[in-house]
């Protein structure tokens, strides 16, 4: 009888104890996790309420692989694939989340309500890596693509308060095969692009931009199933 008390305060402990590691990311201010699909390790951070990843998202379900100058790989996704890309446990942010962290920056519920334009006043450098921005190479290891940008005098460069280490990145354009025309890739703009998992009128749906001449951050939509982005999954 004794041994079965023992046993089964044991098992108590046991589940109190898997309960606390649960929430162990709950309460801290950033660190690090695994993915087990691929055992890849991610930072991430604590911001107001929320927990982001502190890095794009390189899991090998999007199409397009990218790295910078400072071997940092990530993948772009286009909007259907980034839903289902986040690990267990973390999803891709609402929109409604991505005003939740963006109002915690300090931005009126007024500018967040505000649609295709640029929002806010200095909360995108807040969420960009301090360096990057100015200049830089962009190199697609699967597709060939190569971009060098410049983003001259005007540069905005970051302040990365939050520890969301933004870099930039790009909006890709896959142009499809039609008649003779082969497939082909189109770079749209170079900044950091993340997709919500918000829809739009069916076909389209809201990303957020932090731009290389910006403070800002912008809110806008684009097109599901041809744009590719980076993601940044939130903890559920």
């Amino acid at each position: 009888m004794k041994t079965t008390k023992i046993s089964l305060m044991f098992f108590i402990l046991l589940f109190v104890f898997s309960l606390q590691a649960q929430d162990s990311l709950k309460t801290q201010e950033k660190g690090t996790f695994i993915d087990p699909r691929d055992d890849q390790t991610y930072e991430w951070v604590k911001i107001g309420n929320q927990i982001w990843m502190a890095e794009n998202l390189n899991y090998s379900s999007g199409k397009f692989q990218f790295f910078n100058n400072d071997l940092v790989f990530w993948y772009l996704y286009n909007w259907k694939t980034a839903c289902e890309a986040c690990p267990n446990g973390w999803h891709l942010p609402s929109d409604s989340e991505w005003k939740e962290l963006e109002m915690y920056l300090g931005m009126s519920q007024t500018e967040a309500d505000k649609k295709s334009t640029w929002r806010g006043f200095d909360e995108g450098t807040k969420l960009k890596s301090v360096s990057g921005w100015d200049k830089g190479e962009l190199q697609c290891s699967t597709h060939g693509v190569f971009i060098e940008y410049d983003a001259g005098p005007n540069v905005k460069i970051g302040t990365n308060t939050t520890g969301f280490s933004a870099s930039p990145s790009m909006m890709l354009f896959n142009v499809p095969k039609y008649l003779y025309n082969p497939e082909r890739l189109e770079v749209v703009y170079i900044g950091a692009f993340f997709w919500t998992s918000t829809s739009y009128f069916g076909t389209k749906a809201w990303y957020r931009e932090l731009g290389l001449t910006d403070e800002k951050i912008c809110s806008q939509c684009i097109e599901k199933d041809t744009y590719y982005l980076s993601i940044r999954c939130v903890k559920d």
